[in-house]
């Protein structure tokens, strides 16, 4: 093996290890974030519940370093296989045409190719 090929994997796999460690800790931290978070959601829930009971929903909870403001906001569910094949039934009301115009979608998607080097472990 040559010396710069021989340098490049000590240094991959270096980093990889710390790579590793790190992706360790962030679970942990993860783990305890999303705990804390549960904890802060059973409080909002009661909060939205009191604010809508009592029709507050314009009102803004003045706290100590700012404000809580009552908010709602819709997002968009995302765009699947079968809800298209939904939309072009509904639209042809034919399900070859169908299916054909869905295949035609999913056939001729753009496609990225990412090349990268993947460590495997004994």
């Amino acid at each position: 093996m040559s010396d710069d090929l021989k340098n490049n994997v000590i240094g991959y796999v270096r980093y990889d290890n710390e790579i590793a460690e790190y992706k360790e800790q962030i679970t942990s931290l993860k783990e305890q974030m999303n705990e804390v978070i549960d904890r802060r959601n059973e409080f909002e829930s009661v909060l939205i519940r009191i604010i809508e009971t009592n029709k507050l929903e314009k009102k803004d909870i003045i706290i100590s370093d700012g404000k809580i403001k009552y908010s709602q906001s819709k997002t968009a569910k995302p765009v699947t296989k079968k809800y298209l094949e939904k939309c072009f039934l509904d639209f042809f009301g034919n399900k070859d045409k169908a299916g054909e115009l869905l295949e035609k979608v999913y056939n001729n998607r753009d496609v990225d190719v990412k090349t990268s080097i993947k460590r495997y472990n004994k």
